[in-house]
Parts: C-alpha cells; sequence; structure tokens
C-alpha cells in the first residue's frame, strides 16, 4: 500500500559546516576543492568512508546566490564537525541525503563568510569491466 502526501512538505535538518581552508595547513586538509565547467564546485572529503571506500563529495552553482556573514553572525549559528557530517552521510543512506537536509558551506573571504548551499552528489557503484581473450588454445 502506498500512501502520499501531496500537500504535506517534508521537515528538512538545516547543518553549516564551516570550510577553514586558510587556517590549515595544506598536508593537513581533509578536503578538496576543484571546479568544473564556469559554474561548479565541488567539495571532496578525503576520506574513503562510504560504502566500497568512495570519498563524500559535495557540489554548488556558484552562480546561486550567496549570503555574506560577518564572523560575529556565524558565532550564532551552529556549526557541524567533518566527522558529525560524514556520520549524517551514513545514517541517512547516501541516496536519500538531500532530502531530508539542507546544508551550507561557509568559506573564508577576507573579513566576511560567503555561505553557499551545497548538495551531496551520492556516490556511484563501481562499474565492472570484463575482456575475454582469446588465445590460441584448443578445446
Amino acid at each position: 500500500m502506498i500512501k502520499t502526501y501531496a500537500q504535506k512538505t517534508l521537515e528538512k535538518d538545516t547543518i553549516y559546516y564551516l570550510v577553514d581552508m586558510g587556517n590549515i595547513s595544506l598536508n593537513d586538509r581533509m578536503i578538496e576543492i576543484h571546479y568544473e565547467q564556469p559554474s561548479y564546485k565541488f567539495y571532496t572529503i578525503l576520506c574513503p568512508c562510504l560504502t566500497n571506500n568512495q570519498k563524500p563529495i559535495f557540489r554548488c552553482n556558484i552562480k546561486m546566490q550567496n549570503n555574506n556573514f560577518s564572523k560575529d553572525k556565524i558565532q550564532h549559528l551552529k556549526l557541524v564537525s567533518l566527522p558529525f557530517l560524514i556520520n549524517k552521510i551514513k545514517e541517512t543512506g547516501s541516496a536519500v541525503f538531500n532530502n531530508k537536509h539542507i546544508v551550507y558551506f561557509l568559506e573564508s573571504n577576507d573579513n566576511k563568510y560567503i555561505q553557499r548551499q551545497v548538495y551531496f552528489y551520492p556516490p556511484r557503484d563501481p562499474s565492472v569491466d570484463i575482456q575475454v581473450i582469446n588465445g590460441d588454445k584448443k578445446y
């Protein structure tokens, strides 16, 4: 039996994580940032802690409007730790994480912080390629 609720909105948990790349030495960083196309920014957590030893990845569109916060306002937000964020992905399940959580990454920019809404990029199952090579064997 399938129940549907057309008018019911799901409550989503809001998560704030501070991506503090400037105060962490290059060798100690747990997040790698890279860009694809002119508008997408990807954050890879360097921890093979998901199924099949895959790493959590978040993405955002940097052309979307982002909020700027002062240091004072950041102090009033409930920031989570990186282990908390990873455990939340594992507890929720990667397939439905974005349906249950709104995640904001905060990045330092001069004396302000930029808030970017990010989306968890669910890992794909590894693919297995098989190639059969027929030798000169006689059967």
